[in-house]
């Protein structure tokens, strides 16, 4: 089989541009990206362990095939999450490793868990390789999901800002990335109520600020904003390396300053996973960093943004790059981190109605979680529980090895294996410590190669 970097330059001299691809043609609406920075539109014939991936286009007499060494990621057809039909006991499963699915929790014994969803059956876990659970009462509904590209992105004017080296937001392996000052927003036609989660990267240093439900998809002059083109007034959330402040940006009177902390815990490291709670229920944005609740500022004004879309404003210093973007509706209720801080001591940490307790759990039956802590039993209702933490030191690490993939699901979701086989209906994924796993194709929504 031809090797990727001898066959992809001569396939792209037969192809027509990428650029002018028909991207509203079904046939071009999934992408692979190379770990050259080459992409290529079309579609996803199949994945096996002999005869590798296998990629059509209508310009292509039969598909050609390609391994697996030299991509980064496929992108299949975004769709958002399909709500289960059975909602009780939802439930995102957080694995050892960093792997999560959104399914109903079934039960759960000393050492395993058993969860069941539409899109990958009945499984069992073993106690072991899960890290805690995040039961909640609904599930996503996606407003943005995927970054495939810069297109549909409005790259705002920077060059009125003075003394500082002007850049450009690029697109690369679904990540947004820049290394000097630069401007890029979308109208994504948000609701009032939004989470928007995402994670950054950084070298040294980095600044951003995020305008949140803008209408102005050019940046904004804080010095000068009487002389910009009318505009609603927005919430700039500004984030450094060890600081985050909230602001009230209108287009006449004073910027009104809501508050500035501290973030201590983003120090010496360059990575860190945010999430942003906006609610006009709550007249209010949050904030978390890394699956702990920094702040809610609540306007005392109430709800003073006038827009639908976001905009980051690259602040001019340290490269950075913003990954795994998503933005979902949210019901202004529980704000649920992202990853479970990790447990260390006891069996089990179980958070209900913001109370924490540590013991263990002796079952799960009738929507109740039934939990031992000290010489008590209690009855805790599933709808109550914030989140539920297992032991660290009763987990076995996953070992990956080589040549191991991510599948993502459309809305929450991902888990890590070695593919056996992706067809257009179904996909067999093989889990260390869990075994082969079938799970429906349409579910999927992109496939990464690390």
């Amino acid at each position: 089989m031809t090797g990727i970097r001898n066959l992809l330059p001569a396939l792209l001299l037969c192809l027509p541009a990428l650029g002018t691809a028909k991207t509203n043609d079904p046939a071009y609406d999934q992408a692979m990206y190379f770990r050259n920075g080459d992409s290529l539109r079309g579609r996803l014939v199949s994945i096996d362990r002999t005869n590798g991936i296998a990629w059509s286009r209508p310009d292509l007499k039969k598909p050609v095939r390609f391994r697996g060494t030299n991509l980064t990621e496929i992108f299949l057809t975004s769709r958002s999450a399909t709500a289960p039909t059975n909602q009780q006991g939802l439930t995102i499963f957080q694995f050892v490793g960093g792997d999560e699915l959104v399914a109903n929790l079934i039960s759960i014994t000393n050492d395993k868990v058993t969860l069941e969803s539409a899109d990958i059956g009945r499984l069992v876990v073993p106690k072991s390789h899960v890290a805690g659970l995040l039961p909640r009462p609904q599930d996503d509904r996606v407003i943005f999901d995927q970054v495939l590209g810069t297109n549909g992105w409005a790259h705002g004017d920077m060059s009125a800002v003075p003394g500082v080296t002007l850049g450009r937001w690029e697109f690369h392996n679904g990540s947004l990335l820049s290394a000097s000052a630069a401007s890029i927003a979308r109208n994504l036609d948000l609701p009032n109520d939004i989470r928007m989660d995402f994670e950054v990267y950084w070298h040294s240093v980095y600044g951003v600020a995020i305008a949140l439900h803008t209408d102005s998809l050019e940046p904004i002059s804080l010095n000068a904003r009487d002389q910009e083109p009318d505009f609603a007034p927005f919430y700039s959330l500004l984030l450094r390396n060890s600081t985050v402040e909230l602001r009230v940006v209108p287009k006449t009177g004073p910027i009104r300053g809501l508050g500035q902390l501290v973030l201590p815990m983003v120090r010496n490291t360059n990575h860190a996973t945010f999430s942003i709670f906006a609610s006009e229920k709550r007249k209010s944005v949050a904030f978390m960093s890394n699956g702990k609740l920094i702040r809610e500022w609540v306007d005392p004004l109430g709800w003073s943004a006038g827009g639908k879309g976001i905009r980051f404003v690259h602040q001019g210093y340290g490269n950075m790059r913003i990954a795994n973007l998503r933005i979902t509706r949210w019901d202004g209720k529980m704000m649920i981190p992202q990853t479970i801080p990790p447990n260390p001591e006891v069996d089990v940490a179980l958070t209900a109605n913001g109370a924490a307790r540590g013991g263990r759990i002796t079952g799960f039956t009738n929507d109740t979680f039934y939990f031992h802590t000290g010489n008590q039993e209690m009855a805790v209702p599933f709808a109550e529980v914030n989140h539920m933490t297992f032991s660290v030191r009763n987990q076995k690490p996953v070992q990956l090895g080589t040549n191991h993939v991510r599948v993502f699901f459309n809305g929450r979701g991902r888990l890590s294996g070695h593919l056996k086989l992706w067809s257009e209906k179904k996909t067999r994924l093989e889990m260390p410590g869990i075994g082969e796993v079938s799970l429906n194709s349409s579910a999927l929504g992109r496939i990464q190669f690390p």
